[in-house]
């Protein structure tokens, strides 16, 4: 009895010591808007705060923290298992640097890269709020430190809607998407979605009383725009004595403009383009609506043309100048259409009297390099890896790479196959013993710990590793993409692997048969053992679920198989009450002493 007494008080003092380590971990996450850190630069009373607070999260996953103090723990500091990570919160220290020195919040669409990565970030932070799944720690960070952060755009609208009067006043016009400076297309590009948004009757009412006041005429420069761009197509056939061309990587102008002309062609072919705007072509630049077969006919009189002045046909290649290569891409454009059956057969006579074998290249090319790869595997008795040393076996290791892939996806020809297959043994299961490693290795940790290696964050880096392999072996089962000697072997292996619930769900089971087989009887939900109550517990869940006919037959037909008579409501073991959780639970008093204060 004394013994009794003296044991409360120090309860009640752990109870309190526990209660005044908790508030000072909150006061801290308050102030700093963050979790304790140990890391390095922190000072020693943080240091001590992160300990207890890992030691909480350690005894949580252990199932050994008393329920009253998670409950706790869940209320005043909210994430408190899962703590914010370094890099988050360099990263967002790093955004709210940002503003202080620019003045504005980072933009994903800015010029410096770092720039860009920190308002990716931001982003990704915004679109997690208004899901509803940013870690409330990390909002109130967010909100202390970067006020608005979840909603920049009325920041980024009125910055851009001022840079645009300006532009406006200083130029007396409006930005076009086609100027050299970047600034201005990017403020073109602005300015057309707002256009579009009044259009759609998606623009703020405010929004847009402000352009009509400091950019007159904002929403009716379209047609301006458009004359603008055919004016300077105009100029340029004048003076390059050709139309622009789309893949011009000299002149970036010329590029942008021959943009335009194929958009204006396809509004021509769809009946979209305005009939006045049609007319203004033709007038000026008769030739704007060349057909297909005109510009075809062009593209193989220039590719006949270089063949006779070089001796070989267009390559694409880093030693190739601007106009090979388009001349290249054309020809492989052919060449592909005439692999699907696509070309014409007008079009392929021409280019069998014009280019004789020109639709062979690309299988010289093939064979060469299939022929390089055949000598590689017999001199080195191997395949090239992708992280050789030399750049040759690299380079036929990634065409190995391409060729596997248009294998698996039954793109690749019959004939190549074969070719692989007998001059290149083994050239599509060279992953198998690596595969094989991987899988021998989760056998291993399932022998050794008795479950399946799982993905958790908590988990050690080996373990995920094996955890995230398996993960991948059961989605390439879903998709019917796992091959299937491989499924073979996981099934006699390591069975139950593709039901991660299953797998998680026989460690239980097999922890109720060693228990069993050391004490003699099956756990009970009132056992004095913690590790008995919660197996016993788990053994109530299981016969709740078969009365209620839940249970999944596999998991009946364990149970029935590893543990006879595990059905039965009553249990065979030492009865005792169950452990009370309350916080300051009062010494129990024996029967006499009840009844002389009853009678007393």
């Amino acid at each position: 009895m004394r013994e009794r007494f003296a044991a409360a008080p120090t309860a009640y003092a752990d109870d309190l010591d526990w209660e005044r380590a908790a508030l000072a971990v909150v006061d801290s996450a308050v102030r700093d808007g963050r979790l304790p850190s140990s890391g390095a630069g922190t000072d020693p009373e943080e240091r001590r705060r992160a300990r207890w607070l890992r030691h909480q999260r350690e005894l949580s996953r252990s199932g050994a923290l008393r329920r009253w103090r998670s409950e706790w723990l869940d209320l005043h500091l909210p994430g408190w298992q899962r703590p914010l990570d370094g890099r988050w919160h360099a990263r967002a220290v790093g955004v709210a640097t940002h503003r202080v020195e620019h003045g504005t919040l980072p933009s994903m669409n800015a010029v410096d890269e770092q720039t860009r990565r920190l308002g990716n970030w931001l982003h990704a932070q915004r679109r997690l709020h208004r899901a509803g799944e940013l870690d409330p720690l990390r909002g109130v960070w967010l909100d202390l430190n970067l006020p608005g952060w979840h909603d920049p755009t009325a920041e980024s609208w009125y910055a851009n809607a001022e840079n645009c009067a300006l532009l406006v006043a200083d130029t007396e016009r409006f930005p076009s998407a086609s100027a050299d400076d970047a600034a201005e297309r990017r403020l073109a590009i602005w300015l057309r979605t707002q256009r579009a948004a009044a259009k759609g009757d998606r623009l703020g009412y405010d929004r847009r009383q402000w352009l009509d006041e400091a950019i007159p005429g904002w929403n009716r420069s379209h047609e301006s725009a458009w004359y603008g761009a055919a004016e300077q197509l105009v100029a340029f056939r004048q003076s390059a004595q050709r139309m622009p061309r789309t893949r011009s990587a000299a002149d970036p102008a010329e590029r942008r403009l021959g943009v335009w002309l194929a958009r204006q062609r396809s509004r021509q072919a769809a009946g979209r383009l305005p009939v006045e705007y049609g007319r203004w072509l033709d007038e000026r630049v008769p030739c704007w609506r060349a057909r297909a077969s005109e510009q075809w006919s062009g593209h193989l009189e220039c590719t006949v043309a270089f063949a006779s002045e070089n001796g070989r046909l267009p390559a694409r290649s880093r030693l190739s100048g601007e106009r090979e290569r388009e001349l290249a891409i054309w020809l492989g454009n052919q060449r592909t259409a005439a692999r699907r059956g696509c070309l014409s057969a007008d079009r392929r006579r021409q280019l069998d009297d014009a280019l004789p074998g020109w639709p062979s290249a690309r299988g010289t090319a093939w064979s060469a390099t299939a022929e390089a790869l055949a000598r590689y595997h017999r001199a080195h008795g191997r395949l090239p890896g992708l992280a050789e040393a030399d750049a040759e076996p690299r380079r036929l290791a990634l065409w190995l790479s391409r060729q596997r892939a248009a294998a698996n996806a039954g793109s690749l020809p019959l004939e190549r196959e074969r070719w692989l297959r007998q001059h290149v043994p083994g050239w599509r299961i060279h992953h198998l013993s690596a595969w094989l490693t991987t899988a021998e290795r989760v056998a291993c940790f399932r022998g050794t710990h008795g479950r399946l290696p799982t993905r958790r964050n908590s988990a050690p880096p080996l373990e995920r590793e094996l955890g995230v392999w398996l993960n991948n072996q059961r989605t390439a089962a879903r998709s019917a993409q796992l091959a299937p000697e491989r499924r073979h072997w996981l099934d006699e292996q390591l069975p139950g692997w593709d039901d991660p619930r299953f797998a998680a769900w026989t460690v239980n089971a097999r922890a109720v048969a060693h228990y069993r087989e050391a004490s003699g009887y099956l756990p009970h939900g009132r056992a004095s053992d913690r590790l008995a109550r919660r197996l016993g517990s788990w053994l109530d869940t299981q016969r709740s679920a078969l009365r209620a006919g839940a249970l999944d037959q596999r998991k009946a037909e364990w149970l029935d198989r590893h543990l006879g008579g595990w059905a039965a409501a009553e249990t065979v073991g030492p009865p005792s009450a169950v452990p009370r959780d309350d916080r300051f639970s009062a010494p129990r008093r024996s029967a006499d002493e009840g009844r002389r204060r009853a009678t007393g």
